[in-house]
């Protein structure tokens, strides 16, 4: 008979079979944290106490009335508490902050009105990914951004009284309304026919996903892929707008635009990409540890696959008149294989601006009238020239290098400014000043970069490395006249030289069902 109370030698098997058991309990208990549950049109407050109420691993911490107003529709699956309220969220202003198990939720525009509505097809279907923004009736300035819901609901913190809205939908005809009440209730849309040389266009609608930190849009074979220019799909997708070449996402100011991996400096570069040979566009409203701290929006966009071989060059230009003339041209060459591209480009812009304003000042005393007579002008006549030479190589489907050179410099720059002022007291004459400025600015830069995005085995590689110079210099010159003051003159000139080096590694390694950075 054994004698139980002694130690049991421990075989290897067992301990394995011990370390199992604990690894599958450890595991399970992981996964009794993750969420599975639908949501449809309910308050962002009750969603919050569901979540909390069906685990304990976390305590989620809210305002009640402070969330009643936005309402979710969202589909959950299997996942972890935290990454389930950043899928309710959405677009949202809605904050989470979490310290390890304690979790915070609340509203970032602390408003009193909060303009809500839904948007609609012309069949009664929601709009989801609709663009809401409130512009100021005065000077249309943006006071209020929205994105619509899975339910086409919307809800944007705003506390003017009155406001435009301008909702805008992919293939449906942007409306814009005047609101002095927040309720705004159904807004349906009605379809725009878009027709090329008499033909009409026919596509499905963009396909929405959330991705990390924010949503990718896919491009190909839906209505975006038919748009005039790459500006025009970035104008629609949600929470971004552009004025001209200049993009913006709403709350977050200007994006870090990314094409193909490769960081662009100058938005001439998405001159050259046409809305067909766009895969997807990611808009990043969250980024995470691999940008830089002061980055607080990234675009991405993703082309096709390059299939056509040869040669390929496009011309364009622009002209505005104004008084002056100001212009704009681009020549691009491109030659590409499947796995090589080369192409060079070549921009010229020139713009002439001026004023020319007319002042009178008064001043009354008991006995004196004190009258100025002010005439001023001023104008500027500038051309820019720049160049850029570009070469990439995929080395297969998971690495690609590459490099570029730029020059940006101003060809010849010009601005001139006078004005005369004549003073009066009580209608005689006391004197005058003439003013006559002339500057000569002058701007060269060179940049160089480098780039490689790959895999080596599962870890991920990103690596960017700048070198940048700049030469700024200006001659000014003013003359002033005066029959009682005298004449004098003043002569500056400044010189600027700036040398920049810079470089940036990445490296994803995938640790179980995380990525280290």
């Amino acid at each position: 008979m054994r004698d139980f109370w002694k130690p049991m030698p421990v075989s290897g098997k067992l301990i394995r079979e011990l370390l199992l058991l604990f690894l599958l309990f450890g595991v399970q208990q992981s996964f009794a944290q993750r969420i599975t549950r639908q949501y449809n049109n309910v308050s962002f407050s009750a969603a919050l106490k569901d979540l909390n109420a069906r685990q304990h691993k976390y305590t989620i911490n809210f305002v009640y009335d402070e969330l009643e107003d936005f309402r979710v529709t969202k589909s959950i699956r299997n996942q972890s508490v935290p990454d389930a309220i950043m899928q309710l969220i959405g677009f949202y202003p809605i904050r989470m902050t979490q310290m390890e198990d304690n979790i915070m939720v609340e509203c970032m525009q602390k408003t009193t009105l909060r303009y809500k509505g839904r948007i609609v097809d012309e069949s009664g279907n929601a709009a989801e990914y609709a663009n809401i923004t409130l512009l100021s009736p005065i000077d249309s300035t943006i006071v209020g951004h929205g994105v619509s819901n899975e339910n086409g609901s919307f809800v944007i913190p705003c506390n003017s009284r009155k406001v435009l809205a301008r909702i805008t939908y992919v293939g449906y005809k942007t409306i814009s309304r005047i609101y002095s009440n927040p309720e705004m209730g159904i807004i349906k849309l009605q379809p725009e026919t878009m027709i090329i040389k008499g033909v009409v266009v026919k596509g499905e609608r963009p396909q929405y996903k959330m991705s990390p930190g924010g949503v990718e849009v896919a491009v190909e074979h839906t209505l975006l892929s038919k748009m005039a220019n790459t500006f025009d799909v970035l104008n629609l997708l949600p929470r971004v707008s552009v004025a001209g070449q200049k993009i913006s996402v709403f709350g977050k100011g200007t994006p870090i635009v990314y094409i193909n991996n490769k960081r662009v400096n100058d938005n001439n570069e998405i001159v050259n990409i046409t809305p067909d040979n766009i895969k997807s566009i990611s808009v990043i409203t969250s980024p995470g540890a691999e940008y830089d701290a002061e980055v607080e929006s990234v675009i991405r966009i993703r082309t096709k696959e390059r299939r056509a071989n040869g040669f390929s060059l496009r011309a364009d230009a622009f002209g505005k008149y104004n008084k002056w003339m100001s212009d704009y041209e681009l020549v691009s060459a491109r030659y590409q294989t499947r796995k090589f591209e080369i192409a060079n480009s070549l921009w010229m812009r020139g713009y002439h601006i001026g004023e020319d304003n007319h002042l009178n000042t008064d001043i009354n005393l008991p006995d004196k009238h004190y009258h100025n007579d002010q005439h001023f002008n001023s104008d500027a006549n500038i051309r820019f020239l720049s160049e850029k030479l570009s070469a990439d190589y995929s080395l297969n489907d998971s690495n690609s290098i590459g490099g570029s050179y730029r020059y940006y410099g101003m060809l010849n720059g010009r601005t001139k400014g006078s004005s005369q002022q004549n003073v009066f007291l009580n209608g005689v004459a006391q004197g005058s000043i003439e003013q006559n400025e002339v500057g000569k600015p002058h701007l060269g830069s060179h940049e160089a970069e480098i780039y490689y995005v790959g895999k080596i085995g599962q870890v991920g590689i990103d690596f960017n490395a700048t070198y940048y110079t700049v030469n700024n210099r200006r001659s000014d010159e003013s003359i002033e006249s005066s029959k009682e003051l005298g004449n004098q003159e003043v002569h500056s000139s400044n010189r600027q030289n700036s040398d920049m080096w810079a470089g940036k590694l990445v490296v994803n390694i995938p640790l179980w069902k995380g990525i280290c950075l």
